[in-house]
């Protein structure tokens, strides 16, 4: 087996970087796409942690049983491939913190009226719960909602009265409303 002398690999690699960047994005995509798995289409949105199935094959390739497609729900901007709403666009960088209000710059603060607030809606955290691109459970929360809750509160705390008989298998938004309420407790 002969080495290949480092420079020979050097100038391939700078040959090959200076190729593609003097193409056109499709026909980047065709070239990197016939060498690598997963490269991202131009003008797609990439949505982190939803891309090829448990075994990290592509499942719609011929001849491959296609596993169930998990819906994603994605935030209007990222999904229209409007960065700009949120980021700054030379640096990439958000274009004010969340909890500067990053999000009430479109949206409506929720329970802006309630007495009582969230820990998290209080100071602006809409992260804490929500995605801010995308998520396989609706209003892109992080997760479904009989767990989301729980992230935070301990289960054994809701173990007293009136909850031990009702609280299996139901949502807490059923009865609690996650942003705030006129309560304590955001009872509905």
């Amino acid at each position: 087996m002969t080495a290949r002398h480092p420079s020979v690999i050097l100038t391939s690699a700078l040959t090959l970087a200076l190729l593609l960047s003097a193409c056109s994005p499709s026909t980047r995509y065709r070239v990197l796409s016939f060498f690598f798995d997963g490269v991202p289409e131009p003008g797609v949105p990439v949505v982190e942690g939803y891309g090829p199935g448990p075994t990290g094959q592509d499942e719609s390739a011929p001849g491959r049983a296609r596993a169930p497609r998990v819906p994603v729900f994605a935030h209007a901007p990222f999904r229209e491939n409007r960065c700009t709403a949120c980021h700054n666009l030379n640096t990439g960088q958000l274009t004010k913190e969340v909890r500067a209000g990053l999000c009430m710059d479109c949206h409506t603060p929720p329970a802006e009226d309630a007495p009582y607030l969230h820990g998290p809606v209080a100071i602006n955290d809409c992260v804490a719960c929500h995605h801010f691109h995308a998520s396989p459970h609706p209003k892109l929360l992080l997760q479904d909602l009989q767990s989301i809750c729980f992230r935070c509160h301990d289960r054994e705390d809701l173990s007293a009265e009136p909850h031990d008989a009702t609280i299996e298998g139901q949502a807490c938004v059923v009865c609690h409303d996650p942003h705030g309420g006129a309560g304590r407790f955001f009872l509905k």
